[in-house]
């Protein structure tokens, strides 16, 4: 809704559909379409998309360990549902994991960890790798963790409930990759999934 550039006391509607904008728009004249799932500005010349608009923003935590020493992708527990409701929008992920990679034994080794960041539905995917380089240990296993912070964000078509989950996976089956290593809220992670129309 927006009033009138000439004074008048009456409102404007402001919701209408591409094919039945106000005729004799004004400057800052803001509309909805209902059949784009946008909202539009008039410029003076043009009915230009308003952009940055963030319609759902959704977050959670996970302060439970996931252990692998798999070379294949392990789901963990940090994970995101956002209901997507524009059709042209796209999912923005943040994600900031606790992760570790460790060893037993002594000596000083490159230790591999890769984090990907997967829309369940879909599968589609977005990869991350971390090289963390253990220090020497004398006589306790090798470990090196980290506070990562990965970010996707995804062009996904459509509307309708969309789910984000962190994998987690090791280069080298002697060694063990984990998303909160100690079970607790000093090891919380966090991911959050906002939308975002473009």
């Amino acid at each position: 809704m927006a009033i009138s550039s000439n004074g008048v006391a009456g409102l404007k509607t402001g919701v209408c559909t591409s094919t039945t904008r106000p005729s004799g728009p004004y400057e800052g004249q803001m509309i909805y379409e209902t059949d784009t799932d946008k909202v539009l500005v008039w410029d003076g010349s043009t009915w230009t998309p308003s952009t940055g608009m963030l319609p759902n923003i959704v977050e959670a935590t996970s302060a439970t360990a996931t252990t692998t020493s798999s070379t294949s992708y392990v789901a963990t527990t940090l994970s995101v549902t956002i209901n997507k409701s524009h059709t042209d929008s796209a999912i923005w992920v943040v994600a900031s994991p606790q992760l570790a990679v460790y060893t037993g034994g002594t000596g000083t080794t490159d230790m591999y960890l890769s984090a990907r960041l997967i829309e369940t539905v879909s599968s589609r995917e977005r990869d991350f790798l971390y090289v963390l380089r253990s220090y020497n240990a004398s006589n306790d296993a090798r470990v090196n963790s980290t506070k990562a912070c990965l970010q996707w964000m995804d062009p996904v078509a459509g509307t309708g409930s969309r789910t984000y989950r962190l994998d987690i996976k090791v280069h080298n089956s002697a060694h063990t990759g984990e998303m909160n290593m100690y079970s607790n809220n000093i090891c919380l992670s966090e991911i959050t999934a906002l939308e975002v129309v473009q």
